[in-house]
Order: structure tokens, then C-alpha cells, then sequence
């Protein structure tokens, strides 16, 4: 956050918006902030669903194309993979809160622990 106010971009606030403790820069994120230490774990599981989320996606666009000759955009295979993903979090998160309109922008916004 400290170099977009350096080069004039315009931010509400140079605070974590997660802890609200600290400017929030690279270090303080990865080392210092309490609550992403505590989504830390929740993080590395839903990085790891994205990527095979989009490998799912990618194979299944592959394999339309191969055997049907169907093929696909690139927004519409991004949208593949955010609703492919969204379910998956949606069908396997217990203990998460998840909401589809802050999704498809952010996954990071759009899931909560419960």
C-alpha cells in the first residue's frame, strides 16, 4: 500500500484492511499480521483449489476441443473456473462462509470462517 501512495495513487487508507494495526506492505502480510497468520491455512487450501480448479477447466476445454471440436473463449473458460471453484469451496467448506457476487471479483473477499 505504501508505494501506490508513493507514486500519487489514491487509497481511503495506508492500514491492513485485515488487521487494521499496521501499514500494510509485504512484510507486515506475510509475517507480522495476525489474521492472515490465521487464514494462512485456509490460504494454501484455496490457492490449491484454484490451481486445480483451472487445470480441471483447461483439461476439460482441451478434451471439448479434441474430441467435439468445440471451442471455448477465454472469458468463458475463466468463468468455468470461477463457478468450477466457487462450488467446490461452497461443497467441501465446512466451516467457511462463502458469497458468489464477491467470488467472481475476489476469492480472497468472498469467503469468511464461520
Amino acid at each position: 500500500m505504501t508505494n501506490l501512495i508513493s507514486r500519487g495513487i489514491n487509497v481511503q487508507s495506508p492500514s491492513c484492511p485485515l488487521c487494521l494495526m499496521e501499514d500494510e506492505h509485504g512484510e507486515h502480510l506475510l509475517f507480522r499480521c495476525i489474521i492472515a497468520q490465521e487464514r494462512g491455512g485456509l490460504r494454501r487450501k484455496i490457492q490449491m483449489l484454484l490451481a486445480a480448479s483451472t487445470m480441471w477447466s483447461l483439461w476439460l476445454s482441451r478434451n471439448n476441443w479434441c474430441f467435439q471440436r468445440v471451442r471455448r473463449s477465454i472469458d468463458c473458460l475463466v468463468e468455468d473456473i470461477k463457478l468450477q471453484s466457487f462450488t467446490w469451496v461452497e461443497q467441501r467448506g465446512k466451516k467457511i462462509s462463502i458469497v458468489w457476487e464477491k467470488w467472481i471479483v475476489n476469492p480472497w473477499e468472498g469467503i469468511s470462517k464461520i
